[in-house]
């Protein structure tokens, strides 16, 4: 089920005939060369990206994600208390696994699965020798988007001076307009709160809280709140990652 598949959408959209979409690649594009999503700011997104006037267009939607090499999205990271800008990053796919269900960001400083979720983040503990692996993996992106939607992440991070555990319930709150620097969209707003328990430290405990939005067949997130609290009630976490701008093959609409 794609795009075309949803009884809200009046006309079946012409991705090659809209003005953010062009020849993947560079040169000559060849006959089996797909057409590239381009969102930024500025620029309309595609119809069917952005709010629909049906109040009954939450819809069904799978989520949709097929990464190429050269995807790439840019983020923008504030302080979600304060307001002030931190920093840009940006993840371009470097690599894609379809077999072993990996898929590489940034020369391997992240590993995710073709879904999205993060298998492992090389580095980000490497002073302590290790990759920062989830057991089971995590499990933050469902496989589709449907408002009302349930689901529980659980899984273990085996650091060996800090090793934790990490237990999130999530739902699919609304279908909503949200705004973000590439522009206005119509996305899923997923829902978490959780836990984050120090195996070495029994008395102490993280509250996280997380909403992330999500649109199908979109391969990054349009924005992401983090907010982690200690046992203490101050936060160690307030982030929020906006997107800036994205490029990716289109694969089914």
């Amino acid at each position: 089920m794609g795009w075309k598949d949803d009884p809200i959408i009046e006309a079946q959209p012409k991705w090659e005939a809209d003005s953010l979409v062009a020849p993947a690649g560079t040169g000559r594009p060849s006959a089996q060369a797909k057409p590239a999503l381009v969102l930024k700011a500025g620029a309309m997104p595609p119809t069917i990206l952005t709010a629909s006037d049906n109040p009954y267009s939450a819809g069904f939607f799978p989520l949709g994600r097929h990464y190429s090499v050269g995807d790439v999205a840019t983020f923008r990271r504030s302080d979600l208390l304060t307001e002030v800008v931190q920093r840009d990053f940006t993840y371009r796919v470097t690599n894609v696994d379809l077999e072993n269900d990996r898929v590489e960001i940034n020369k391997g400083t992240q590993i995710w699965d073709s879904m999205g979720n993060v298998l492992s983040i090389p580095g980000s503990a490497a002073a302590r020798g290790n990759d920062n692996m989830a057991e089971p993996p995590r499990q933050y992106s469902p496989s589709e988007l449907q408002v009302g939607k349930k689901w529980s992440a659980a899984y273990a991070v085996d650091i060996a001076s800090d090793p934790r555990s990490v237990n999130i319930d999530f739902h699919i709150a609304s279908r909503e307009k949200v705004r973000v620097p590439a522009g206005e969209f119509y996305a899923f707003k997923v829902v978490a709160i959780g836990w984050r328990d120090w195996r070495n430290k029994s008395d102490w405990r993280t509250e996280i809280q997380m909403s992330i939005w999500l649109l199908p067949s979109l391969n990054f997130p349009v924005k992401k709140t983090h907010v982690e609290r200690n046992h203490f009630g101050r936060y160690w976490v307030s982030n929020v990652d906006e997107l800036v701008s994205l490029r990716q093959m289109v694969f089914e609409i």
